[in-house]
């Protein structure tokens, strides 16, 4: 585990999985930056390979937000809570 999260946190050419946390870095740039456009409702529950077909968020929490807005973002974090879902 401990060389797992060195490797990820080492975004030098040299590391294995630099170029994969990279562009992860990207894409969630890319979500956060279109995310002010449809901030409190979204894009569209299951929209988001529609707006954006180059990426996926590689984040469920991101993608939720994008997709569903703060509301959706809330409700899905209250059902977690409500749920003891982790």
């Amino acid at each position: 585990l401990a060389q797992r999260l060195a490797n990820t946190l080492d975004l030098s050419g040299s590391s294995s999985d630099a170029a994969s946390v990279l562009e992860r870095f990207a894409n969630w740039r890319v979500t956060l930056e279109a995310w002010p456009e449809y901030v409190w409702m979204g894009l569209g529950y299951g929209r988001f390979g529609h707006f954006f077909p180059f990426i996926t968020p590689d984040n469920l929490y991101l993608e939720i937000l994008a997709s569903t807005g703060i509301l959706g973002l809330v409700l899905f974090c209250l059902w977690l809570a409500l749920t003891g879902v982790h």
